[in-house]
């Protein structure tokens, strides 16, 4: 029997009441990007984001000049501290009522907390109010080739085993310094109406090239590429032969593989950052998923020489800038057309995949199925009506890919049973339940009988 692999269902790009659920399971629980160090590059620069579902703050410390997140919340009301990046800021004051942070989230001024004295002078202090308890709530953060990570539930592996594989992989470019222009030559920002996996998926995979990408297909032909996946990690394609007709200083040739002057690679880093690495330079492209089906592609151009940025190569930089920002327009059209494709609901189910052609996909979409539950029609207007959806954790994942085996089931793994009011209760096999059954029971017609007695 031959064995067929099947995508993620088409509810996962379509529907708006499981998005908050996707955001918890595959953006929460692990690493992924926030910005970019480019966005508040100067010390005392702040910058504000809910890309992640979430009011975040990025600060960078004016001592240190480390870049710090944390929650973007006033610890007195709850308000939304900060609403746009501002730049060379002393502090963050809470425009509610005065409450006021440094830049690396401590609590420095509660105005007027303790009211006022009989002469109408302020009592900034106040008991019940322990400024050293009462900071902004900081957010697990790693700056790595000027992209900023968070791990917003604080229970990921540590940043530096998780990016390990990727590193070892892309070694010879990892201890060199990156360079930005701080101009447009090197940023470029498009929104596909589309949802962000569809972006990942159609950098993952060099199939398309000869149809959608004729120019690109010249310079780097698709026999030309191969697979790239590090398992949970990322995903995409390199070319053993990419050669441009603009390149700007790079790497010194002593200093990395030959190989590599005429390499370039491209992952999807799961789940929304996409890479480029080349031996002149670095592309970051940041998605953010706007709405279910709309997707901001921020890209940002780094070079690792120093010339690369000087006003000697400006025309080239726009070159290069110009060149991937219509490789990225050319996919528009195909992402857009899936994104519609995905409105079939139950008539598509994730379509199937070419072992020889979309391995890199393939793998793209078993990470996404290992971490997000099974959901039924029933399941999502569920969701769709407001009702928690906390039993879904734990319900099966969708099958893994290959269909013909199922995979093996952790025999170390807690079995659950839902207890009276849903509370999980671990089960035992060898258990006696009938005391359980009994507290159950009695509590049930204490409820029922209580309204008579009183």
């Amino acid at each position: 029997m031959s064995s067929r692999s099947v995508g993620v269902a088409s509810h996962w790009y379509t529907s708006k009441s499981l998005r908050k659920l996707e955001t918890k399971k595959l953006f929460h629980d692990g690493w992924v990007a926030l910005c970019f160090g480019q966005d508040l590059p100067n010390d005392g620069d702040i910058h504000p984001s809910r890309a992640l579902g979430l009011p975040l703050l990025a600060t960078r410390d004016r001592k240190t000049s480390q870049i710090n997140v944390f929650h973007n919340v006033c610890s007195h009301r709850g308000v939304e501290l900060v609403q746009t990046s501002k730049s060379q800021q002393t502090s963050i004051r809470c425009p509610y009522h005065s409450w006021t942070y440094k830049l690396s989230g401590e609590l420095i001024a509660t105005p007027l907390v303790g009211g006022q004295d009989e002469n109408g002078k302020s009592i900034n202090t106040c008991p019940l109010v322990n400024k050293d308890e009462l900071g902004l709530k900081p957010v697990r953060t790693k700056l790595w080739n000027d992209i900023v990570f968070v791990n917003v539930n604080n229970k990921a592996i540590d940043f530096e085993e998780w990016i390990k594989p990727l590193e070892e992989r892309w070694a010879p470019f990892m201890n060199h310094q990156l360079y930005y222009s701080n101009h447009e030559d090197s940023r470029s920002v498009l929104q596909p109406k589309c949802n962000y996996k569809l972006a990942i998926e159609n950098y993952c995979e060099a199939y398309h090239l000869p149809w959608v990408h004729p120019g690109l297909n010249e310079i780097s032909n698709l026999s030309d590429h191969y697979d790239v996946i590090i398992k949970d990690l990322c995903s995409g394609q390199g070319s053993k032969l990419y050669d441009p007709a603009v390149k700007l200083p790079g790497i010194d040739d002593s200093l990395i593989p030959k190989e590599w002057k005429k390499k370039s690679e491209y992952v999807s880093l799961y789940p929304n950052i996409l890479l480029g690495c080349h031996d002149d330079h670095w592309i970051a492209m940041l998605l953010t998923n706007e709405e279910v089906n709309l997707t901001t592609e921020d890209m940002r151009i780094y070079y690792f020489n120093e010339k690369a940025i000087s006003p000697e190569y400006e025309k080239e930089r726009i070159i290069n800038k110009e060149q991937w920002t219509e490789i990225f327009k050319e996919d528009i059209e195909s992402v857009e057309a899936m994104q519609r494709g995905r409105d079939a609901g139950d008539n598509f189910n994730g379509g199937v995949f070419s072992h020889a052609m979309d391995q890199s996909n393939l793998a793209f979409h078993n990470w996404v199925h290992a971490r997000l539950p099974k959901i039924t029609s029933e399941d999502e207007e569920r969701v769709a009506v407001g009702e928690e959806y906390h039993d879904l954790d734990q319900k099966v994942a969708t099958t893994v890919m290959t269909v013909e085996k199922e995979p093996e089931k952790d025999k170390d793994t807690e079995k659950m049973r839902s207890g009276f009011m849903g509370a999980p209760v671990k089960l035992d096999p060898k258990g006696d339940y009938s005391l359980e059954v009994k507290i159950m029971l009695g509590t049930i017609i204490a409820v029922i009988v209580s309204p008579f007695l009183s």
